[in-house]
């Protein structure tokens, strides 16, 4: 609903439907998956309507089970049982739980060396392999946008309910290389121009520069060197260090361009 009256209005997170792209992107990084984990939250409508999503557009020869998110103690148990049977990878849906502990399920994929896909960054940050999902940072600037017309007397009922009309694909090359797997060509042909390098997390401060000798009271910053490799390659987004020459994903959400 576009306009649902009074004062309400905003910006939703994502559609259902995003989770048939998920299992597609799944299966294209990993050929051999023939199972797939759906690890969802089924108290809640998210984790509902994305495994229909899933479900409905399940390729033949693809078996589908599903890890509930409710109970914490209940996922490593679950997951363990799951990698029994070779050529198995996870899908996991929008949750408070993924949102709030991305390490416990990106660990657990790399304990039992299970593919997946993950819907936002972060998962990519704690050391997963791939996620696809909607630019937050984008829908934050509109959203302060509308916050903006609405102190200038604009109604909320005016402004409607907006979906995402941007997605970001985001591989961990590192964790493909941990897994065995190579990024296929198809997936690296979407990757832009130029590569937003960046390393997920800084474990040690760095130091100040010395002051150079002389006179001189100008101020000199050391210029960052960057490795010569980067576990992530980015896309149809915007990127930490304000990268530019990105791709971005306009349209309908249901298009899913990348």
């Amino acid at each position: 609903m576009a306009r649902p009256g009074g004062n309400t209005t905003g910006f939703i997170a994502f559609e259902y439907a995003i989770g048939a792209k998920w299992l597609e992107l799944l299966k294209e990084v990993a050929p051999h998956v023939t199972r797939a984990a759906v690890l969802r939250d089924p108290t809640i409508a998210a984790g509902v309507g994305q495994f229909a999503a899933i479900q409905a557009t399940a390729p033949f020869g693809i078996e589908l089970s599903v890890v509930g998110l409710h109970d914490a103690a209940a996922i490593e148990p679950a997951v363990a049982a799951f990698a029994r049977v070779a050529n198995g990878g996870l899908i996991m849906t929008a949750s408070p739980f993924g949102g709030n502990h991305p390490e416990v399920i990106t660990t657990l994929a790399a304990r039992y060396k299970l593919p997946a896909v993950y819907p936002g960054r972060y998962f990519i940050d704690a050391g997963g392999l791939m996620s696809y999902g909607s630019d937050l940072v984008s829908q934050f600037r509109s959203a302060a946008q509308y916050v903006d017309r609405i102190l200038r007397g604009e109604k909320p009922a005016d402004l409607p309910v907006q979906a995402p009309t941007k997605y970001e694909l985001v591989i961990n090359r590192k964790t493909a290389k941990a897994l065995g797997l190579d990024v296929p060509a198809t997936l690296l042909a979407r990757r832009p121009s130029r590569l937003c390098r960046y390393s997920p997390k800084r474990t040690t401060p760095q130091a100040a520069p010395p002051r150079p000798s002389g006179p001189s009271t100008r101020r000199y910053r050391k210029k960052r060197a960057w490795p010569s490799s980067y576990p992530i390659l980015a896309d149809a987004g915007s990127c930490p260090g304000n990268c530019s020459g990105m791709e971005e994903a306009t349209g309908a959400p249901s298009s899913f361009t990348v």
